[in-house]
């Protein structure tokens, strides 16, 4: 569990290279103390831009490629969140 949720916060990482969040999911990806931080930032992030995008419509080719890669960000995340829950989070405690 703990090298998929290193792999996709690697993945969310490599999509967001913007100086902050991207670089914290690459650090979370091997600091395991970082990772719920990065995973509710990481879904603050993505969905966001997405809501953003849906809202006002319209946009043109560069921001679909944006559109996606978050896509595909979202995706890594909902499954980075599943390996965690199972792993470390909420199924763990019970």
């Amino acid at each position: 569990m703990r090298h998929l949720i290193s792999a996709m916060l690697i993945v969310v990482g490599v999509i967001h290279l913007l100086p902050l969040s991207g670089v914290f999911m690459l650090i979370a990806a091997f600091r395991p103390l970082y990772q719920l931080v990065a995973l509710i930032a990481g879904f603050a992030s993505v969905l966001s831009f997405l809501y953003l995008a849906w809202s006002v419509g319209g946009y043109n080719a560069a921001i679909a490629r944006v559109v996606a890669a978050d896509v595909v960000a979202l995706g890594c995340l909902v499954v980075a969140t599943t390996a965690y829950m199972r792993g470390y989070g909420v199924a763990r405690r019970q």
